[in-house]
C-alpha cells in the first residue's frame, strides 16, 4: 500500500514536470521560427518589372553589364539601400529587353545607378527644439547604354536620368527605407520612359 500511494504520489507531481517541458519546447519552436524570418516586418518588397511589355531586339543574345563601381562611403548611399539601384536597373534591363533574333549580341551596360545624401541645414535655438526639419536631400542618378554589335544591324542608345526627394530629421527605419524604394522606383521609371523613346528613334531597324 505504501508503495502503491508512493507511485500516484510520484505521477501526480511528474504532471508539472510535463506542462513546463512542453511550454518549453513550445517557446523554443516559437524563437526558431522568429529566427527564420527573412525581412523584418513592413520592409518594401525588391522592385519587379514582369508586368511590363518586353521590347523584342534582332539579337540571339542579351547581356546585362554593370560598369558603375559604388563608392562605398558617404555622400554615396546606394549601397545601403536593401535593393541597390544597380540591382533593380539589373531586373528591369531583364524584364524589358528580350533576344528574339539568330545572332548578335545587345549589351545593357549600367553606367551610373548613384545616390547622394546631402545633410541640408536645420532651425537652430528654442525654434529648433519645436521643429521637424528636412534634414537631408537624396539625389539618385541612373545612366544606362544599349549596345547592339554582330547582328544584321548595329548601333547604341543612351538614357539619362535623376531624381531627388528630401527626409525629415528623426525618421523611422521604415520610413525611411521607403523612401529609399520610391526614389528607385521613380528615378527607373523615369529612365523607362526616356530610354523607349530613344530604343524607337535611334535602333528602330534592329526591334522586332
Amino acid at each position: 500500500m505504501t508503495i502503491a500511494a508512493f507511485h500516484r504520489r510520484s505521477d501526480q507531481a511528474g504532471k508539472p514536470l510535463r506542462i513546463v517541458t512542453t511550454l518549453l519546447l513550445l517557446l523554443a519552436s516559437l524563437i526558431v521560427a522568429a529566427c527564420d524570418t527573412t525581412a523584418p516586418p513592413g520592409r518594401p518588397a525588391p522592385l519587379t518589372f514582369d508586368g511590363m511589355t518586353p521590347i523584342g531586339l534582332d539579337v540571339a543574345r542579351l547581356e546585362v553589364v554593370d560598369a558603375y563601381q559604388a563608392p562605398m562611403q558617404q555622400p554615396n548611399i546606394d549601397h545601403t539601400f536593401p535593393q541597390t539601384p544597380t540591382d533593380a536597373m539589373r531586373a528591369w534591363a531583364q524584364s524589358r529587353f528580350r533576344p528574339e533574333g539568330g545572332s548578335g549580341t545587345a549589351t545593357l551596360i549600367i553606367q551610373d545607378a548613384s545616390v547622394i545624401k546631402e545633410d541640408l541645414p536645420r532651425t537652430g535655438g528654442i525654434a529648433g527644439v519645436f521643429t521637424r526639419d528636412q534634414s537631408e536631400r537624396l539625389t539618385a542618378s541612373m545612366r544606362v547604354r544599349l549596345e547592339i554589335e554582330g547582328g544584321r544591324r548595329g548601333g547604341y542608345a543612351e538614357a539619362r536620368a535623376r531624381r531627388s526627394i528630401t527626409l525629415a530629421e528623426n525618421v523611422s527605419v521604415a520610413e525611411r527605407e521607403a523612401a529609399w524604394a520610391n526614389l528607385t522606383r521613380d528615378t527607373l521609371q523615369a529612365l523607362n520612359d526616356q530610354f523607349v523613346e530613344t530604343v524607337n528613334r535611334e535602333l528602330e531597324p534592329v526591334l522586332r
